[in-house]
């Protein structure tokens, strides 16, 4: 009687270090649509070119979330739409770090320049942001921006 006792203790105490490694180790993953778009108001030579790229930062390598690829255009603006998914961050790490990267040549000169923001989103969750970027502000302001949520970088 005893050793049946003990044998379903023991069933019961696998089942449930089963239940919690399964805990520990589940993925949770975020959907991801931004749209927007991106301007050049200055008089510049034309074409101009760019694209924008959005990353989830790791200390080791940041993972591709989604790119809107190079486009070169006459108008002075140009929606873009980038749609994703990033599937957790880590054991214990209930946030991604985010950044967004534009590579542009909107300047004066036909040179080109690199612009990131970073913003923090919780992970498991669905995300939607409107982001409206001119470029000639951005190119004067500091090339690096952190913010704490995406909806602040409305420039």
């Amino acid at each position: 009687m005893a050793t049946q006792s003990v044998y379903t203790l023991l069933i019961i105490l696998i089942q449930l270090l089963c239940l919690k490694e399964a805990a520990i180790f589940e993925t949770y993953h975020t959907d991801i649509h931004i749209s927007g778009w991106v301007e050049c108001p200055i008089e510049i030579h034309k074409p101009w070119c760019f694209n924008v790229w959005f990353q989830e930062v790791d200390p080791i390598k940041n993972d591709l979330v989604g790119y809107f690829g190079t486009k070169c255009i006459t108008s002075s603006r140009r929606d873009f739409e980038i749609r994703g998914k990033q599937a957790g961050d880590g054991i214990g790490d209930h946030f991604y770090e985010f950044r967004i990267v534009i590579r542009h040549n909107c300047t004066t000169n036909g040179g080109y320049r690199r612009l990131h923001m970073d913003f923090v989103e919780p992970v498991n969750s669905t995300k939607v942001h409107r982001l409206n970027l001119n470029l000639t502000a951005l190119s004067t302001a500091n090339t690096s921006t952190r913010v704490n949520d995406l909806n602040e970088m409305q420039i």
